[in-house]
């Protein structure tokens, strides 16, 4: 078999002219034929399955010959390998959006619990108890404020929302390294066909 000529970066296109075998230059009627070749699902890609599809199976030889001389099932193949990798792309595009987002989260969820710990202090730093002097003049301690009884509250809660965020950077961490091994795909939420990311 003669060697295939540069075909071009993007030979799953309609050829240039003379760039069939032999000087061939690729019709529009033979560049159609191509591309319904071209789109069928691999597994079950075949210029038999071309002519059926057309209804050209009284031309059949002519498809085949079409075949040979533009170099079908390598333009084919090429096809394949741009789709893959605009899948690929993709996958890894959609990776990086959704680790931005998870760390951002993770950010804001820390952040949170740091407003919720100093807002806690702030609380516990008021008096619970004063000492007062009633209406018999003797000194009493008297209850003056729930204040410190909701800044624990508020301090715990702060606390329990920045470890929430130290665990779930750990997560993300593991899903990092995870990704690194060729897990993406177990990893990554499944985009539903049509449904744009936000």
């Amino acid at each position: 078999m003669d060697a295939i000529p540069d075909l071009g970066s993007h030979c799953w296109e309609r050829l240039a002219p003379n760039k069939g075998v032999g000087g061939a230059t690729e019709s529009a009627k033979a560049y159609e034929a191509f591309r319904h070749y071209r789109d069928l699902p691999a597994g079950i890609r075949s210029i038999k399955r071309t002519a059926q599809d057309l209804n050209k199976m009284k031309s059949l030889r002519r498809l085949e010959i079409w075949s040979a001389t533009f170099y079908w099932s390598v333009r084919a193949a090429e096809w394949d390998k741009h789709l893959a990798k605009l899948a690929d792309e993709e996958r890894e595009r959609r990776h990086k959006l959704w680790a931005s987002r998870a760390e951002d989260t993770v950010e804001q969820l820390y952040e949170e619990g740091d407003k919720w710990v100093v807002k806690g202090k702030e609380y516990r730093a008021i008096a619970a108890m004063d000492t007062k002097v009633d209406h018999n003049g003797k000194q009493v301690t008297v209850k003056t404020s729930r204040a410190p009884l909701m800044g624990a509250k508020l301090t715990d809660t702060g606390f329990k929302l920045k470890i929430q965020a130290l665990c779930l950077a750990g997560s993300l961490q593991q899903t990092d390294h995870r990704a690194e091994v060729g897990e993406v795909d177990a990893i990554l939420p499944r985009k539903e066909e049509g449904t744009p990311d936000q």
